[in-house]
């Protein structure tokens, strides 16, 4: 498995003594001016009162997750300061004003660049990742699709910021319901020219109501939630940053595992900047509205903030900030941040210079290495020759090797009932974390769709690969174009398209669970609902459990066991699928007629059970024999061939005979007689002459075909029973 190392900070503050910062020695000198004040004053106790006030002040050196109480004490007098209501109903430019919270002044486009968001000093282009189930990959292609996105990570220059977004929106399932229009119409249009009976799109016409009751469910009544993912990049030439993305986008779809992704147009953009403020709103409202009233659609209502929570239109949010890392991860390791419910994950991101990125780290390591020959206690020393080991590491990589370093954070902003699953999935995968008491404006603002980052305090450099390697762009959801609903799962409804190849190699498919969990149920509607899609359906039935389902689809039952009207000639050479395409006129098939006469040399061998590899062998070039009687070659056209222009067992039996009568090969004979003796149970008068003797006569021309092999069955030969069941595969 891959590992990845996110080295300590990058940007170590300067210690006097130690864990002393400059910034706690002018602290101190504070106190020791008030210490100072209070001494020099005319009050009552001075001495008493000036030692109480100072020591006051020093316990609040204390530090809770890292930060000095003194700070946190600033931060509240900060956030009384602060304004901590904002409304759109205020006048534009005045303070108060939810727009001076997005800097962001209107969504555009242009022919040469495509669709953008106007910063007025700079621009933002955004790209929706779809996500795929990389568990599903085996660890090499894991690490193919994360090398992908680390390319497309340093396509990002110098001057440029991005941004890792993932967001929750209602699943909108408009393009189901046109697909499931379109769908009947192409069965009514089948309908009219005969390939269809009325009977058979009347009972489809009932599954396509069903479907859209369900899909209407969903996309109207009981709105599902879906998580989405983009990549946003900022920069100050449009041109360049249209380049950028262009350029990411292609590294993401060369990857021998592609990773498919998309650039939002206006509307889109539109939709994905509202989502940024909550999920409760209808998207396709945009369509109706003109581009000068985008941002003010965009634009949530209200906005206030409390001292540990962010209120946006009456919903209360929580922030939290990534102030420390686990020392390793592995792939997809922001995965476990992004699976949180109701949460918006936002990751910030800029490239640092080569030179500029080593001499930082340079500074870093000599900073470290002083504080560790000052340190007194072991347990410190340990965490300093950590942090050592993974700078050097760093430095080695940013020399030697195709890395990049990044000034990161990570920010989540989630709805307040979930404040306590956050922390929890934060402690249970080794981050810490600050909640922002009295900095929730700060945590709005370095979280929204911009370049600001205001909480400086928590970057952290990381490498190319170890950023690459957060790739969030995980999901086991699967919302088909054009699927079919089987059920409500992960949260969320399940549509699924088992024609559509994305992800997936072929259509096969099982259907597993214990006795009595709805196998059965489950696989006729999955059968009816294929039925409807105009898919040609075949369906090998040993316990008549279809019989009702095949007569509500107008379909037909074929008695396997009966051989009048439903025999399957051994005999009859089907047309290979893959000439179809390769030759029009049905000739030219090579291997049609050698592949049949090879299933004839199988078939023969497990119906003639104990018969010598002899008499095989001269039942198989007696077999070939009778083909060419026939007139039949491989350069025969198989699709002008009648059921009756193919050879039966009776006609194999006279073969034989002739030849028998003509052999004077005494070795010869005994094979020929042998053969007689097999197959003359298969010729008429034979005990199974019914089942094979003859010309092929299943009619196949319904689009919904049951083989029933219960009276089969029933006889108890399981060999007829097997043989038959191959023809049928063989069909």
């Amino acid at each position: 498995m891959a590992v990845y190392v996110i080295p300590k900070k990058t940007k170590v503050k300067m210690e006097v003594f130690r864990g002393v910062t400059l910034t706690d020695v002018f602290y101190l000198l504070g106190c020791l001016g008030v210490f100072f004040l209070f001494f020099a004053s005319n009050l009552p106790g001075k001495i008493f009162l000036a030692l109480g006030v100072t020591l006051l002040l020093l316990l609040l050196m204390a530090k809770s997750n890292g930060v000095r109480a003194y700070a946190n004490i600033g931060w509240l007098f900060r956030f009384f300061a602060f304004k901590k209501k904002y409304s759109n109903q205020i006048r534009e430019g005045k303070p108060g004003n939810i727009k001076m919270l997005a800097p962001y002044v209107k969504v555009d486009s242009t022919d040469m660049e495509g669709a953008y968001i106007d910063y007025k000093e700079y621009y933002a282009k955004v790209l929706e990742i779809f996500p795929s189930n990389l568990g599903l990959l085996q660890e090499d292609k894991q690490n193919r699709v994360i090398n992908a996105f680390a390319n497309g990570l340093r396509r990002i220059g110098q001057g440029q910021f991005a941004q890792i977004i993932k967001l929750n929106k209602p699943l909108i399932l408009d393009g189901l319901v046109k697909a499931e229009d379109e769908k009947e119409d192409s069965i009514i249009e089948d309908a009219k020219l005969g390939i269809f009976s009325m009977e058979e799109l009347k009972s489809r016409n009932k599954v396509f109501e069903s479907r859209r009751e369900t899909i209407e469910y969903f996309n109207q009544t009981e709105k599902a939630y879906k998580d989405y993912f983009y990549l946003v990049v900022y920069g100050i030439s449009k041109r360049d940053l249209a380049n950028t993305v262009s350029g990411i986008r292609q590294g993401l779809a060369a990857s021998s595992t592609p990773v498919e992704s998309r650039e939002l147009d206006e509307r889109e953009l539109c939709v994905f900047l509202k989502a940024n403020y909550g999920k409760d709103f209808d998207e396709r409202e945009v369509a109706n509205i003109s581009k000068e009233k985008y941002i003010d659609w965009i634009m949530p209502k209200e906005i206030k903030f409390t001292a540990n929570k962010t209120i946006i239109d009456g919903t209360q949010y929580c922030n939290f900030t990534v102030t420390d890392y686990p020392l390793t991860v592995y792939n997809a390791w922001g995965l476990a941040l992004t699976n949180v419910e109701n949460a918006r994950v936002v990751v910030n991101f800029r490239p640092l210079g080569k030179l500029a990125a080593e001499r930082l780290v340079d500074r870093s390591i000599i900073e470290m290495e002083t504080q560790r020959f000052y340190s007194a206690k072991l347990s410190e020393r340990i965490d300093k020759d950590t942090a050592l080991d993974t700078m050097k590491e760093l430095l080695v990589s940013l020399k030697n090797e195709n890395e990049q370093l990044f000034d990161c954070t990570i920010h989540i902003c989630a709805e307040n009932k979930n404040r306590r699953e956050v922390r929890a999935v934060l402690k249970e995968n080794g981050f810490r974390y600050n909640e922002m008491f009295c900095r929730q404006i700060d945590a709005f603002i370095s979280s929204n769709v911009s370049k600001k980052e205001t909480i400086t305090e928590a970057v952290r450099g990381m490498q190319t690969s170890s950023l690459a390697a957060f790739f969030p762009f995980v999901s086991s959801d699967i919302q088909d174009e054009e699927g079919i609903y089987i059920g409500y799962g992960n949260g969320m409804p399940a549509f699924v398209n088992f024609f559509s190849r994305k992800g997936r190699q072929n259509s096969n498919m099982i259907v597993i669970g214990k006795s009595g969990s709805g196998k059965s149920f489950a696989t006729k509607a999955l059968l009816a609902n294929l039925a409807a899609d105009d898919s040609k359906i075949f369906i090998l039935d040993p316990e008549d459990e279809y019989t009702r389902l095949a007569g509500n689809l107008g379909g037909n039952t074929v008695d396997v066991g009966s051989g009048s009207k439903s025999r399957f000639n051994p005999f009859h050479v089907y047309q290979a699928l893959e000439a179809d395409d390769s030759e029009q006129d049905g000739r030219g098939q090579a291997g049609t007629l050698e592949e049949h006469l090879q299933f004839l040399e199988e078939f023969f061998r497990f119906i003639l059970d104990g018969i010598s590899p002899d008499a095989l062998e001269v039942l198989n070039t007696t077999v070939a024999e009778l083909y060419k009687q026939k007139g039949i070659t491989v350069n025969s056209n198989f699709a002008k061939l009648a059921a009756e222009d193919y050879p039966t067992f009776d006609e194999l039996l006279d073969l034989v005979n002739k030849k028998l009568k003509k052999s004077k090969d005494s070795y010869e004979k005994a094979n020929l007689k042998t053969v007689l003796t097999y197959i003359t149970k298969f010729a008429t008068g034979g005990r199974n002459a019914g089942l094979w003797n003859g010309p092929s006569s299943i009619s196949a021309k319904e689009n919904f075909i049951l083989f029933s092999f219960r009276s089969l069955l029933a006889n108890r030969n399981k060999q007829i029973a097997t043989a038959q069941m191959l023809l049928v595969f063989k069909y």
